[in-house]
């Protein structure tokens, strides 16, 4: 039987031997946090961050919602960190964490590692997380699963030297920061779209024809009267799913303006034969959440025949650049807006298949909805390209933690 060793699978080259087995507490002290007493003035406001889970978003945590003062500190179990504390959610979402990027405290849904100067904190961040579902399944809990401070001292890790922990630690930086970049891009790129949708929509802007001369003006008329096949809706019954057939749509799968498949639930093609004979999706439709998630579109891209339940309408306005246009139109504040007065006030909310007719859509002429399509769709293919980047981007950060921790 082969030796298990305590080497990563990938290395840098000047480095070798085995890493040391370690406890967490020999890594890094462990500390929990607290809470003042919320309803005394002089505790809060101060200069203090004062961090709780849901706050751990990224990786270099900055301000929090909620400050304390030095006597709220003094008052409570909580205790200031500091700078470069791995802030390590313990109860509830066990297991997200965060770097402190200066002096702060939590409340008591923390254990936070304050690594010693014989080892690396972006090393052990990056640790914790390759390891989260050791923390996860550690946790215990009927109301809510949290791992205590003398669970998390069990945990054993392989550590290498502090100068190959700064090693790794430096090269997985770079790739979090491309990681980033990316991330802000994306969004930079969407504030845009919003920016440019808003100005086009409201006519501040207007295309030329390509000979110079102005469009007509737009005119406004009912989502009813333009659509080339009345709006539709799925079957308004629980089909019977099963584990292999045609993909069958609730509004959860309406994600970001596209369509999900990847939790998609299945009917058999028999079922799906019968209720195409009321609504049979295609290429070039666009899906509306009209109950639940009331307002979510998509545009159909695929030819993958699939089918969808009764909180989707489905709107097949005709040609593909005037359905591109009018995908484009549920995404406006106009829309929207309707659709907001429209909902009526049930506990899900939901939007009647007649008010979706009465929506009004405003459209110039066939040439300026196939420009604004064009446009707005070329910015979706750069924020999609920057999308899959930056998915890539974090499958080889993913492959990464695997291989180059014990």
């Amino acid at each position: 039987m082969s030796k298990v060793t305590s080497i990563p699978q990938l290395r840098f080259p000047e480095f070798s031997g085995e890493w040391k087995e370690k406890k967490l507490s020999d890594v890094a002290e462990i500390v929990g946090g607290g809470t003042p007493p919320t309803a005394v003035e002089k505790y809060w406001g101060g200069d203090i961050q004062w961090f709780t889970p849901t706050e751990i978003k990224n990786k270099y945590i900055v301000n929090s919602k909620r400050t304390i003062t030095q006597v709220g500190l003094d008052t409570s179990s909580a205790r200031l960190l500091p700078k470069g504390t791995l802030l390590f959610s313990s109860r509830a979402t066990v297991g997200e964490i965060g770097i402190a990027v200066q002096e702060c405290t939590t409340n008591q849904g923390f254990q936070s590692f304050i690594v010693n100067k014989d080892n690396d904190s972006e090393f052990l961040y990056n640790w914790i997380i390759k390891n989260k579902k050791e923390f996860i399944r550690r946790a215990s809990g009927s109301t809510f699963l949290e791992i205590g401070k003398s669970e998390i001292k069990k945990i054993k890790s392989n550590i290498p030297l502090l100068s190959e922990q700064q090693k790794i630690a430096a090269f997985l930086t770079a790739v979090d920061n491309k990681i980033e970049q990316l991330i802000k891009k994306q969004e930079l790129l969407g504030e845009y779209k919003k920016g440019l949708m808003q100005q086009i929509f409201s006519q501040a802007i207007r295309f030329k024809a390509d000979d110079g001369s102005d469009f007509p003006n737009w005119e406004e008329k009912k989502l009813g009267d333009v659509v080339s096949t009345p709006v539709s809706d799925g079957p308004h019954l629980t089909p019977k799913f099963v584990k292999q057939g045609v993909p069958f749509l609730s509004v959860n799968n309406l994600v970001e303006s596209k369509i999900d498949f990847s939790n998609v639930r299945y009917i058999s093609i028999d079922d799906h034969l019968v209720f195409s004979k009321k609504c049979k999706p295609k290429k070039g439709d666009v899906l509306l959440g009209k109950a639940a998630s009331v307002g979510k579109v998509a545009f159909v891209e695929t030819d993958v025949e699939f089918n969808i339940w009764s909180p989707i309408a489905m709107i097949r306005p005709g040609n593909s650049n005037f359905s591109k246009y009018i995908y484009y139109c549920f995404q406006t504040r106009f829309i929207l807006n309707q659709i907001s007065k429209f909902t009526n006030s049930s506990s899900q909310g939901n939007i009647g298949m007649g008010d979706i007719n009465k929506i009004i859509i405003k459209l110039p002429n066939k040439l300026e909805q196939t420009k604004i399509a064009n446009l707005l769709s070329s910015i979706d293919s750069k924020i999609e390209q920057v999308g899959k980047q930056l998915r890539e981007s974090k499958q080889f950060k993913k492959a990464l933690l695997q291989q180059m921790f014990v």
